[in-house]
């Protein structure tokens, strides 16, 4: 049985969807009553609703499990405590993998979301639970919204490198790692495609769709100040999305294809075949 935490999220249904397809067994671990209903139209039959900051909760989710992949909550100040529960909840139970789904470069101490999961990473590897850490880079955006509009907006530098990477890919790899025994104690970095900037990728779109894909980098400012802080969690986030936003706008976000191309065993995902599998061209 393998245990997927926040699994109504984007990469969750995609990982449960993928595990599913592969006949595994899988308990998705959920947070509200609609996101049971999300599963449930994948065909997950084993569901629990639950908080991953309620250890009864979180503990009985553990009965049975062999396998987990675990998926922090983003942007959230208590992920660091939220992945060592995970992990000594996996201890405890004798789990023989924790899969930890991480995020490319995370020693970028100036992102916290980043930084905040190398600790955990940290932690796992110290636990002594057999482990395979992920570690995805930005997935590939769907490109509908850019040729309907005629237009990318985004709130940092279009012209910095940013290395993206496929969804289906990834959740490929995640099949792979829980079905396979050669996988642990390794961390993989998952990259997609050679480094693009958002000004490069909306020229693939506008080969692909046949139209002129206008970039505009959206003024930080005005972005910012619609950012949710009414509460410490949303404030949180919304700062975490700040740091994040000027660190693309300065460095960008890079990394290689080769190690993702590896596990797969066939080229990566490239930019342009999503566009072209997105767009149905």
């Amino acid at each position: 049985m393998i245990l997927v935490t926040s699994a109504s999220g984007h990469v969750g249904t995609a990982v449960v969807s993928a595990l599913l397809k592969a006949k595994r067994s899988v308990r998705a671990f959920v947070h509200s009553e609609k996101d049971r209903g999300k599963l449930e139209t994948l065909g997950a039959a084993d569901i629990v609703v639950g908080d991953l900051l309620n250890p009864d909760q979180l503990g009985a989710a553990f009965e049975g499990v062999t396998q987990v992949f675990h998926i922090g909550p983003p942007e959230h100040p208590r992920e660091l405590a939220i992945g060592q529960a995970m992990i000594d909840l996996a201890s405890e139970h004798q789990v023989g993998q924790f899969v930890f789904f991480s995020v490319l470069q995370p020693y970028l101490s100036s992102l916290r979301h980043h930084w905040n999961k190398l600790l955990v990473q940290e932690y796992l590897v110290d636990s002594g639970v057999p482990y395979t850490v992920l570690n995805p880079t930005m997935f590939m955006s769907p490109p509908q919204q850019a040729v309907q509009s005629g237009k990318m907006a985004l709130p940092w530098s279009p012209d910095q490198p940013m290395s993206v990477v496929d969804l289906q890919d990834v959740a490929e790899v995640a099949v792979k790692v829980l079905g396979e025994d050669t996988h642990l104690r390794a961390a993989y970095d998952l990259v997609g495609d050679q480094p693009l900037s958002q000004r490069e990728m909306a020229g693939i779109i506008g080969k692909v769709a046949g139209k002129t894909i206008e970039v505009q980098q959206l003024p930080f400012a005005s972005v910012t100040a619609r950012m949710p802080r009414s509460t410490p969690l949303e404030a949180y986030g919304s700062d975490s999305l700040e740091r994040m936003f000027l660190y693309y706008s300065r460095h960008g976000l890079t990394g290689s294809p080769n190690v993702l191309g590896w596990v797969l065993g066939r080229p990566p995902t490239s930019y342009e075949a999503f566009v072209r599998r997105s767009l149905g061209r």
